[in-house]
């Protein structure tokens, strides 16, 4: 297997099979080892006759002469490297007026409680305090935050996305019953379908929970960092008590009314080397979609270095060959980040920039404040109003002036219809400047889209019906049985 990264293009060989990927356009499809040859001396800058007199001792003349004119003709009609595509989804510059008038506003994150039952060692929340005292969402609170959003909503959506949030939502119980009730009645014969997700450690879903899931259909993405002694060292409850078994109580109970449950591993410098043994442990545990992030931290001994990337490649090209032998075999455990990933690039979606770049989705804090970012929430500076006085729309609709898509490296990147320009928040940790892109977040996304490609290109060699199922439809929501 052979990578070749170039300005825009990535070039991909599998198994003696030779694949183009072209990020101006988002084309991704399988050529021959002569198209790639001729695409990687173009992409570096040399002249067409160099090129034919480079390739001639090795490829027939005519096989070339053809080939470049494919080439050309393919850029010609804008197949190929056309720049007039925008890469990534910028948010736009959207006058106040359409969001009063409910044109703008999609999703609902619900921070229900600012305080958890964990002490996480990477913990980005101030253990769910976000940097403030702890508090929880009361019942006047969540139905004026519900309201303002339902104001703002906009009805022409078939679906809105709403996300329990915290700290650890689950610790108030009560919010979450009555939050679900009113946006239920709010949401009656608008013909707007509520999809549900609650965001939570595990440790707390009891019978009458997941009865609550149940009825709304609520997907519990649950955090958790791999088997027993990972999750204990890094995600114990206050005091230094374990947690796992916790955990492992509750996904057995969610076992028997859910067809696929959803794990979040947040991975941090000295566990990179065990990622694939966290997956594998996490699928014998009974889960079936397992996704990964960096913890987002300046701590050293917790952060992503230069070194873990070479490590990271070889957990993540191994974590890609045991999905594609657990979907040959039928069975349900997966990477989602691959799954994903081969999604977008197969339907040649475009991400949009970040959350704090865009309006689309409002979090509100326990006490009305509203933010565009879950990882900036309790950060002042980034607070965008509140529920009682509106949003500052001058804050909220604003972009600097600069961002990472007008920088020349994010510009000429072959990942950046994929990364969407990165994360804001991440750049500002690493670098004091969410306009910086940070060199070593950039590199762990590459490392991990070119393991996707390479689950998606040996399934589309292999197994073209897996291919298709997999890739031409979206993943679904919660599979209650």
């Amino acid at each position: 297997m052979e990578i070749t990264r170039l300005d825009n293009t990535l070039l991909y060989e599998n198994d003696g099979h030779y694949f183009f990927y072209d990020s101006s356009t988002g084309v991704i499809s399988e050529t021959n080892r002569l198209f790639n040859e001729l695409i990687n001396n173009l992409c570096k800058g040399d002249k067409i006759k160099d090129i034919i007199r480079k390739l001639n001792s090795v490829h027939d003349i005519s096989k070339i002469n053809i080939t470049m004119k494919e080439i050309e003709e393919l850029q010609k009609n804008g197949i190929i490297f056309n720049d007039n595509k925008e890469p990534v989804i910028r948010c736009a510059d959207i006058p106040e007026k359409e969001w009063d008038r409910g044109n703008v506003l999609e999703n609902l994150i619900l921070h229900i409680s600012h305080e958890c039952n964990m002490e996480c060692k990477y913990c980005f929340a101030d253990h769910g305090h976000f940097n403030s005292n702890a508090s929880f969402m009361s019942k006047e609170v969540a139905k004026k935050s519900i309201d303002y959003w339902f104001e703002h909503l906009d009805k022409s959506r078939k679906q809105t996305n709403i996300t329990f949030f915290g700290g650890e939502p689950l610790l108030n119980k009560e919010i979450l019953k009555y939050s679900l009730e009113y946006i239920e009645y709010l949401l009656k014969g608008t013909g707007v379908l509520p999809k549900y997700a609650i965001t939570t450690n595990g440790t707390l879903i009891d019978d009458e929970l997941i009865q609550l899931f149940l009825k709304y259909k609520i997907q519990p993405d649950i955090s958790i960092d791999g088997g027993e002694f990972i999750q204990n060292k890094n995600r114990p409850l206050r005091r230094g008590i374990r947690s796992y078994n916790k955990v492992e109580e509750s996904v057995e109970k969610l076992k028997h009314y859910y067809n696929r449950l959803v794990a979040k591993i947040t991975l941090i410098h000295e566990d990179v080397d065990k990622l694939e043994k966290s997956v594998l442990d996490l699928w014998e545990m009974g889960f079936t979609d397992i996704f990964y992030i960096f913890a987002l931290t300046n701590d050293e001994n917790m952060t992503i270095t230069k070194s873990d990337i070479v490590e990271l490649r070889k957990q993540l090209f191994s974590l890609a060959e045991n999905t594609y032998d657990n979907l040959l075999n039928g069975r349900a455990e997966r990477v989602i980040n691959f799954i994903d990933i081969g999604y977008r690039l197969h339907n040649n979606i475009v991400k949009n920039e970040c959350a704090f770049l865009n309006p689309f989705t409002i979090h509100i804090t326990p006490e009305g404040n509203i933010y565009k970012c879950s990882k900036m929430v309790g950060m002042k500076q980034f607070c965008m109003g509140d529920i009682y006085s509106g949003v500052q729309w001058r804050n909220f609709i604003s972009k600097p002036k600069s961002y990472l898509m007008e920088n020349h490296e994010c510009r000429s990147c072959w990942a950046k219809r994929i990364c969407g320009g990165g994360c804001a928040y991440a750049n500002l940790i690493y670098n004091g400047d969410f306009d910086v892109a940070n060199k070593l977040t950039c590199e762990e996304k590459k490392v991990q889209i070119e393991a996707a490609v390479y689950l998606y290109t040996k399934l589309y060699l292999n197994n073209k019906k897996i291919f298709s199922e997999l890739y031409n439809r979206p993943m679904k929501g919660p599979c209650i049985k």
